[in-house]
């Protein structure tokens, strides 16, 4: 009926939480298996991954897992099911569950397999693993997150920022293909480098303070690639879509176009370095090791009692459910209320002439620090559905206001 999920250090002194500052999570997927199905790994260019739909577990090395029914349910009952959380900070020890009687529902489970998107932000030589203020550690120069003074509370690893250790490779040079259009891969730095740290890796606000501009490109060959790893990812072509969809496309926003990318998801993989070719790795002796501790709720099935949800992933930016989007920074000395900006989208869960549904539950996600607020309206009827804010609630005891973190 539910999941709690918390990570954490072994000690001997039991299980010790690993604050969000210090290891974030991007995101997670989880599967749940019956005795009836299996996972099998495939890559990301598979049909079978594309016949999954969202119904799948993301793995390193643009592969994934993909549940394959070994035998049908004699019941009629799924056999396996996948969880997805893009959860950030707020994921650690909160219930994410259905109410009665709705569940994702699985026929005699055997198996619970995830794979976490993680991004060690530790600095080891001026913060504390079992908690405490946030302190940045080293940065590439494409991180333009507050390195010092009061704003100082997040780290620039979490964009995941491009830097040069990801080459763009485009499909095309060609200067006169439209915005949107730009399409290729990435690839990484050459062995001589030195080893670099590592990812396992509605907003408020108003139009962009600028437009993303388009300059003249290398020549190129069909992949982007990461170069050390030597691994390429995709990055396709119409990834924003026109509005009413969405409107980051229209506001030519840098997301969208493999030219102008700047980072963010796709450039985030495990073992895809985020600093600087000329960085070296810090404390490669001092390696953080812990655990994703997960609590799974159930109950035995009862078909006059338990229904089936239909589980929907959807996003407001690009690249679908993934939904990423570069919050462009304003010109210094911007107050901060004109440096909002807020970026919609519509959403069709029922086509037109199809059977009704009833919405069970919404779990919003966006990045901290730059998210203030998100909401969900009915368009039919002007109906407000769902408003979720930043919330930072006081501690009973004085504290430094950089260790509130999820």
């Amino acid at each position: 009926m539910g999941l709690e999920i918390d990570q954490v250090r072994k000690t001997p002194e039991g299980d010790v939480p690993v604050p969000i500052n210090v290891a974030y999570n991007h995101h997670h997927d989880t599967a749940v298996v019956g005795k009836a199905a299996r996972l099998v790994e495939v890559d990301r260019d598979d049909p079978r991954f594309e016949q999954a739909g969202r119904k799948y577990v993301r793995l390193s090395g643009m592969k994934a897992w993909v549940a394959e029914e070994v035998e049908p349910s004699a019941q009629g009952l799924p056999t396996s099911a996948m969880f997805s959380d893009g959860n950030g900070g707020e994921y650690r020890k909160s219930l994410h569950a259905y109410a009665p009687p709705y569940a994702q529902i699985v026929e005699s489970p055997t198996q619970l397999a995830g794979a976490p998107m993680q991004i060690d932000t530790w600095n080891r030589d001026e913060m504390d693993v079992r908690g405490g203020p946030f302190v940045p550690g080293p940065y590439p120069r494409t991180a333009y997150a507050p390195r010092s003074g009061p704003d100082a509370i997040y780290s620039g690893l979490l964009e995941c920022p491009l830097t040069d250790r990801v080459e763009k490779v485009l499909d095309s040079n060609d200067t006169s293909i439209p915005f949107g259009k730009g399409s290729g891969y990435l690839r990484s730095a050459p062995p001589s480098h030195p080893r670099l740290p590592r990812a396992h890796t509605s907003l408020t606000s108003s139009p962009p303070s600028h437009r993303a501009s388009l300059a003249p490109a290398p020549p190129s060959r069909p992949r982007r690639r990461y170069r050390e790893t030597g691994e390429t990812v995709r990055f396709a072509a119409d990834r924003c879509l026109p509005f009413p969809r969405e409107q980051i496309l229209e506001e030519r926003n840098p997301t969208c176009d493999l030219r102008t990318y700047t980072g963010g998801l796709v450039s985030c993989h495990h073992g895809w370095h985020l600093l600087d070719a000329e960085q070296a790795v810090p404390w490669p002796d001092q390696p953080l090791v812990y655990y994703k501790k997960f609590r799974v709720y159930f109950q035995p099935y009862n078909a006059s009692l338990h229904r089936q949800v239909e589980r929907q992933d959807w996003g407001i930016a690009a690249d679908g459910d993934r939904s990423e989007y570069d919050v462009e920074q304003c010109a210094a000395g911007t107050p901060e209320h004109d440096c909002r900006k807020t970026i919609t989208g519509t959403w069709m869960p029922v086509p037109a002439g199809g059977e009704p549904k009833v919405l069970l539950a919404v779990h919003d996600h966006c990045h901290a620090p730059t998210c203030l607020k998100m909401e969900m309206w009915n368009n039919d009827t002007g109906k407000l559905l769902c408003r979720q804010e930043i919330l930072c609630t006081p501690l009973p005891a004085p504290v430094d206001p950089r260790t509130c973190d999820s």
